[in-house]
């Protein structure tokens, strides 16, 4: 006689096992999709981006997501850099991330407040990322260089303009500029319309954040070659020689330009760079640097995403300070001039340039060379 009791719990094993089953592959599959959503996450820009703000992705067979600066979507920059590589039959691994290299503009703003809704481009950089070597290249372009600023003509009439007004106009509060990433976006369409020069993300401060960033690192120390004398519209005088700097102090070093020139200012900057760097670079900040960062995310306007930043965090604790490179165009190629600006109604003070010696230096950065002087 067949026991009933029997069939009916071998019936409820099974049910249970079968269950048991479904929530398993539930759960594999939520950490899998979970994972991919995590990985998305990482790789999502943290402002508006230079390239639109939809990012493509694929799965590798291992599951981890690859984004568009990892396969053939890539940026024009990170794209010209790697055939540049492959052309020379150069294959290294970046060590550091995915990305071999990553060309990025750096903006410092003349303006104050809690949003980027205003303000010039006070200091223009352009910042080569090369995880291969290690090394970091970054390359100064004045202000003052008057040039074609594209996709703003049907207001006023202005075509052309400073470079710092290449920002400006691009700022939501303007609105002369209906493209990607606000003013950083047109500055850096103005930058691939007069240089052919592509960048692949952007970082935009503004003075308060600056200021903020300095004190937290504690203050910088500075080398200075010359005196610098103060004036009204920028009251701090500096000796020369070795001497600490507040985030106040540094600024207004940075921005001090009334007696000098343009050029003069810039180098002061470089120092100011160097200091930033040698800081973030010793024992006891390198540690802090990720809940540094973490602190300033929101401070910054940027649209690069967590995952490069923390490449670039990786990065900096293998470099020192002979892989930090600096370089400027020779001042000859400045030539100091005057001429009308459609924007403020007046003559203005500028630089003219020879655009074909820009193109060339720019081109040669973008290489990871530089010419020797």
């Amino acid at each position: 006689m067949v026991d009933m009791r029997l069939i009916n719990q071998e019936s409820s094993m099974k049910k249970m096992w079968m269950i048991i089953g479904i929530l398993s592959i539930c759960d594999i599959l939520g950490l899998f999709f979970g994972g991919i959503y995590i990985n998305s996450l990482m790789d999502k820009p943290l402002g508006p981006s230079l390239h639109g703000n939809s990012i493509k992705q694929t799965v590798s067979g291992s599951g981890h997501v690859r984004t568009s600066s990892q396969d053939q979507n890539q940026t024009p920059a990170q794209s010209q850099s790697q055939n540049q590589s492959q052309n020379q039959g150069i294959q290294l691994s970046p060590l550091c991330g995915n990305t071999p290299v990553l060309t990025v503009l750096a903006v410092g703003t003349d303006f104050e407040g809690d949003n980027y809704l205003y303000g010039l481009a006070d200091v223009i950089r352009v910042v080569r990322i090369d995880f291969t070597i290690p090394q970091v290249s970054v390359l100064t372009l004045e202000r003052d260089i008057w040039l074609e600023i594209p996709g703003i003509s049907d207001h006023y009439g202005i075509t052309h303009g400073k470079i710092n007004q290449a920002y400006f106009f691009g700022v939501p509060a303007m609105g002369y500029y209906d493209g990607a990433g606000g003013g950083a976006g047109l500055l850096a369409a103005t930058l691939k319309k007069n240089f052919d020069l592509d960048v692949d993300n952007y970082v935009v401060v503004d003075m308060a954040v600056f200021t903020k960033f300095v004190d937290a690192l504690g203050g910088i120390d500075v080398n200075l070659p010359t005196p610098i004398e103060g004036s009204p519209g920028f009251p701090y005088s500096f000796k020369s020689g070795e001497q600490h700097l507040t985030g106040k102090q540094a600024l207004e070093l940075a921005r001090s330009r009334e007696n000098y020139s343009t050029i003069f200012r810039n180098n002061n900057q470089t120092i100011i760079l160097n200091a930033i760097f040698a800081k973030l670079n010793s024992p006891e900040i390198i540690p802090k640097i990720p809940k540094l960062l973490q602190a300033f995310q929101k401070a910054e306007l940027t649209d690069l995403s967590t995952r490069q930043i923390e490449s670039m965090i990786c990065l900096l604790k293998k470099m020192d300070k002979a892989d930090l490179l600096f370089h400027s165009i020779p001042a000859r190629y400045y030539v100091a001039g005057w001429t009308f600006d459609d924007y403020v109604r007046q003559n203005v003070w500028i630089w003219n340039i020879d655009f074909n010696v820009f193109r060339s230096y720019i081109s040669d950065f973008m290489k990871g060379q530089w010419p020797q002087e």
